[in-house]
């Protein structure tokens, strides 16, 4: 749509395992602010746009990926595999 750009948890929510939701959220930022600096005009914005989300695409996926897998880890079901892992804790 026209006029509004997200970034962060709006854009790709992460998981909260790995501790990672405000600085995908800083780094977008960032990148925004890089790609923008770079619009000579307004008619460069969708294609500059395109870049921030190429570029961000393959961090937060990889950010969503690892938080995915940790919450698989540490949400055990009481049992055998969840006293496995509590003794690698200790």
């Amino acid at each position: 749509s026209r006029g509004v750009v997200l970034l962060g948890d709006a854009l790709h929510a992460v998981l909260p395992w790995v501790g990672q939701e405000g600085g995908i959220a800083i780094e977008d930022a960032a990148t925004l602010v890089e790609c923008l600096e770079r619009v000579e005009t307004t008619d460069g914005i969708p294609k500059v746009l395109k870049a921030f989300q190429e570029i961000r695409e393959p961090r937060y996926k990889l950010v969503q990926e690892r938080s995915f897998i940790q919450s698989k880890r540490e949400t055990v079901p009481d049992g055998p595999k969840q006293e496995a892992r509590d003794k690698k804790f200790k």
